[in-house]
């Protein structure tokens, strides 16, 4: 099969784009809205609130709910779940063991990184530790 005449027409090209953008804006949104909910159940549990075994299952349930198919939302979400910064290297392992790929902890991973700091969703310490922004 040829496919050197393949054209698409540049307004569904532009369609898809918008609907790109428009879905990973929704994702964004979706994990800052985890993130917080992770952080009002570990802030709960800090203070004993989060003492039945429900509410506890529903920290568990949250945390697995990250998406080894969506690195960077990953990475941006067990970085700013971290209680301390972590290095490549941790961050790296985690994902890794979560089932990331690893064909995208190469140089996918750093592009990744550089993404998520410009954008303002981590930040990358001196010694390149990576933490939440």
């Amino acid at each position: 099969m040829k496919l050197d005449n393949l054209t698409l027409p540049p307004a569904l090209i532009e369609r898809y784009k918008r609907e790109k953008a428009r879905l990973q804006q929704d994702i964004e949104e979706a994990q800052r809205k985890l993130m917080a909910v992770n952080q009002v159940l570990m802030a709960a549990k800090v203070l004993g609130a989060a003492e039945s075994d429900e509410e506890v299952e529903t920290e568990t349930e949250a945390k697995q709910a990250v998406d080894p198919s969506n690195v960077m939302g990953t990475m941006a979400t067990l970085i700013n779940e971290s209680p301390k910064p972590l290095t490549k290297a941790e961050l790296k392992a985690k994902l890794k063991a979560i089932g990331v790929p690893d064909e995208r902890l190469g140089t996918y991973f750093y592009v990744a990184i550089k993404r998520l700091k410009d954008h303002e969703r981590i930040k990358v310490l001196e010694d390149g530790r990576v933490w939440k922004q």
